[in-house]
């Protein structure tokens, strides 16, 4: 946690071990490499981080370390995505897909699969165009109803929403492929990633005219479990992401008791973040 107090000093003593001289096995020199662009990252010194994560790339593929050098897309993937261009991050995150399957990296392909599931949920548009309003609090609420909820844009074309509709069963399809792996092997924090994409994929698919009732009861099971995941991760932001999402669904299909569960539930994990980003 001390890391995340002090990035930009800790991101200079990572840099100096990640500086690739004698005396420091390369292995080493490329983990503590990776852990200064995630530092990078983490102070959001994001033109840093992606020349520090492109030096990665070609310090892995120079060693002959294809592992690392996957590490190093994803990692050139998260700065793009973290910049808001998700279009940019899309190359990174195939190429990182397609070289985990050529070379059996069934862990890190999973890290790849909920990526591009990520990047699908960005770069589709919603199956309805149009934001949250005091209609959707109903019980027969639809799935636009907590898509989009701050967004102003105009609806979407029929042509769009089936589009977005297809990418939505592609991310389903994709990550039922990698969810045994994760659970299995992955991280807290990969576990809650997985599910909260999942979560967002069946959201998602439902199209225009659809009741959000249909899917509330799996899609709410996936974000307390996300939410539960980030929590033991002690990922606070993640959580209270994941628990918003719940209180804007459950508010969708008329559960109120369920919503102030969550709303108050996200609030403090809010809370919490903010303390720790304090220095508390």
């Amino acid at each position: 946690m001390d890391t995340l107090f002090h990035p930009q000093i800790a991101a200079q003593d990572l840099e100096l071990l990640a500086d690739p001289g004698e005396g420091l096995d390369q292995e080493l020199k490329l983990e503590a490499a990776t852990m200064h662009v995630n530092v990078l990252l983490a102070s959001g010194a994001l033109c840093e981080a992606h020349t520090a994560a492109g030096r990665l790339f070609d310090q892995s593929m120079a060693a002959g370390l294809p592992e690392n050098a996957v590490r190093a897309l994803l990692l050139l993937a998260r700065v793009h995505s973290d910049a808001g261009d998700a279009l940019g991050a899309f190359p990174y995150v195939l190429a990182a897909l397609l070289h985990c399957r050529l070379l059996g990296l069934d862990v890190l392909g999973t890290e790849a699969a909920l990526a591009l599931a990520r990047l699908w949920g960005v770069l589709l548009p919603p199956a309805q165009g149009s934001s949250t309003s005091s209609s959707s609090s109903g019980k027969g609420g639809t799935a636009d109803g907590i898509r989009d909820a701050d967004s102003s844009a105009p609806g979407v074309t029929a042509g769009e929403a089936g589009t977005s509709s297809g990418g939505a069963a592609y991310t389903s399809v994709l990550l039922s492929e990698v969810m045994p792996l994760v659970m299995a092997h992955g991280s807290l924090e990969l576990q809650g990633e997985a599910q909260l994409a999942a979560a967002d994929a069946l959201l998602a698919g439902v199209g225009p005219g659809h009741e959000l009732a249909s899917v509330a009861e799996q899609a709410g099971q996936l974000l307390c479990r996300a939410a539960a995941a980030f929590e033991g991760a002690i990922c606070w932001g993640r959580a209270a992401g994941a628990q918003s999402l719940l209180a804007h669904m459950c508010h969708a299909v008329g559960d109120a008791a369920g919503r102030d569960e969550a709303a108050v539930r996200a609030l403090q994990l809010a809370e919490r973040m903010a303390a720790v980003h304090a220095g508390r």
